[in-house]
């Protein structure tokens, strides 16, 4: 730490005229890094000239009031933002007696902002909550825009971003889409392939029957033809057998008349 702040500083707490339970205060806080923090920050190009240590000091006395005390808002960010948030009251002429803002109510900011300006309600309340819940008190009007600008920023950018990301879905599902058709056309021409093959291995199948029904009919007359042949013959050899046994018994008979 730049031991000329230090030194600053600490003239600040001894001739300021505090109270000494702010003295012990400020006293207290002084080394600790969130001080050192806004010290180093008020200390550059930027602001130097603009922000005295008094301005620090009554800015942690601040946070002090604020509730849950000093312990709760020991941050740099918060301290930074109190001594602006001191300043631009000032410069409002909203101090009170003890040097303290004298905060706007959401009555006033609402009148402010929605009545006079047009900011939705719900944006206003959103804010204002927002800036307790991080800063611990409520915003002036210039604040709430500040804020309200960085917001719609970090909206634009997260829906640009949400955009891009949609945008990126939207191709991965096109890509998936594209490969999802050439894998169901592989399957389509597969199944396609296969009912093929089916058909030709039925009419195969077909046509093997058909033979073989075909051979069997054929076995079956060439059977019966040799069946009919072979009882044709066997009639033939029966009727010429008794046609002999006539022939024989007529010539015996011939011999006989001639005896």
């Amino acid at each position: 730490m730049d031991l000329s702040i230090y030194h600053s500083f600490q003239h600040s707490i001894m001739s300021a005229p505090i109270q000494e339970e702010l003295r012990d205060l400020v006293s207290n806080e002084r080394d600790k890094e969130y001080v050192r923090i806004v010290q180093r920050i008020t200390c550059s190009e930027q602001y130097c000239g603009r922000i005295s240590q008094q301005d620090i000091i009554r800015a942690i006395q601040y946070l002090n009031n604020l509730p849950g005390g000093i312990e709760r808002h020991r941050e740099g960010a918060k301290l930074f933002g109190a001594v602006q948030h001191l300043l631009l009251m000032r410069d409002k002429g909203r101090l009170n007696v003890n040097g303290m803002p004298v905060e706007y109510s959401m009555e006033e900011l609402q009148q402010i902002l929605v009545e006079g300006i047009g900011y939705p309600v719900e944006d206003v309340r959103r804010i204002v909550e927002e800036c307790v819940d991080k800063r611990g008190f409520h915003p002036s009007p210039e604040e709430f825009e500040e804020v309200h600008s960085t917001m719609k920023v970090k909206l634009e950018n997260e829906i640009s971003a949400k955009d891009t990301q949609l945008q990126e879905n939207v191709e991965e599902i096109r890509r998936k889409d594209i490969q999802l058709e050439e894998k169901t056309q592989i399957i389509q021409d597969k199944d396609r392939m296969l009912e093929e093959q089916e058909r030709e291995k039925n009419r195969l199948l077909e046509e093997q029957e058909r033979e073989i029904i075909r051979l069997l009919e054929k076995k079956e007359r060439e059977k019966n033809r040799l069946l009919e042949e072979k009882e044709r013959e066997k009639n033939r050899l029966l009727e010429e057998k008794e046609r002999e046994k006539n022939r024989l018994l007529e010539g015996k008979e011939e011999k006989e008349r001639e005896k």
